[in-house]
């Protein structure tokens, strides 16, 4: 009986050092661009070219992109710019050391002078501590963003 009343003790102590999920602001992730397609798609593979994202599939067809990881922190600055980057997952005593994303476009015709493009971000956190794994965050919206945001700037060239 001492044992289980250490046990339910326990239990409720490390429950109480768990904290609770923090959710990601809402944000942007499409935008309509009022340009036909296939120039609008040629943004969209300029941009991951000039920021040399690894591209695992290209499908212009039915307008999707995926990329492979990128690394976007291995320093000892990880922690600060994954977290300005996406909200951390909750893992008692974690050590944020890594951060990588990959990117999920697509882009459809809507009309013949406008073309809707979606961003996904998908990063995630290596903790080097406690698990040694990688973990999913929740993104924050910035790469979504700057990625719509470049594939504007392109469109105005």
């Amino acid at each position: 009986m001492k044992a289980l009343t250490v046990l339910v003790i326990a239990g409720f102590a490390l429950a109480g050092c768990a904290t609770a999920p923090v959710k990601a602001p809402d944000f942007e992730n499409s935008r309509a661009f009022q340009v036909p397609f296939d120039k609008t798609w040629g943004a969209i593979v300029a941009v991951i070219a000039e920021n040399a994202f690894p591209i695992e599939a290209i499908e212009k067809e039915s307008g999707i992109i995926t990329t492979k990881p990128t690394l976007f922190a291995n320093t000892w600055k990880a922690e600060k710019l994954i977290d300005s980057l996406a909200v951390r997952p909750g893992v008692f005593l974690g050590v944020w050391t890594k951060g990588r994303f990959t990117l999920s476009v697509f882009a459809t015709k809507v009309n013949d002078t406008v073309t809707g493009v979606k961003v996904t971000s998908n990063i995630e956190a290596y903790e080097g501590n406690i698990t040694y794994s990688w973990h999913p965050c929740q993104s924050k919206g910035i790469i979504e963003k700057a990625f719509l945001n470049n594939i504007a700037q392109k469109l105005k060239q």
